[in-house]
């Protein structure tokens, strides 16, 4: 299932050289948004939009919870996508489904830094390339 969802509020976890980790709001949910791969020479990213309680999310703006394990979230493919957007305000992000493997794959990655998204493991899943 493909869909579209407009950010109407971003709080960045994590940075470099965009985005790598942040709680978004948009017009329907409030979500992690989680660099899972990134080819610096083509800029190309893919991210896990995962959906997130909104007493979560606050607390997460408030206090930031340094390593991101994806580990301390459940994830559910019902509420688990994938974006090649990069999370902005404002912006639309195209949103697909995550499968069960694109999931069981995230939680097998765990740690969500630039360090794991740069690996060519993760790029060549992720990206296919």
């Amino acid at each position: 299932m493909k869909t579209q969802q407009t950010v109407v509020s971003i709080a960045i976890l994590d940075w470099y050289d965009g985005v790598v980790s942040g709680v978004i709001q948009t017009q329907e949910t409030w979500a992690l948004a989680a660099l899972l791969a990134f080819e610096p020479d083509e800029r190309r990213r893919l991210y896990a939009i995962i959906e997130i309680p909104e007493a979560t999310a606050q607390d997460w703006v408030a206090n930031p919870p340094g390593t991101l394990s994806l580990a301390q979230i459940k994830l559910d493919p019902k509420s688990t996508y994938i974006s090649l957007n990069e999370p902005d305000l404002n912006e639309v992000l195209v949103l697909r489904s995550a499968t069960q493997d694109e999931t069981d794959m995230m939680l097998a990655a765990n740690f969500v830094d630039i360090d794991h998204a740069v690996q060519p493991e993760a790029i060549a899943y992720w990206l296919q390339t």
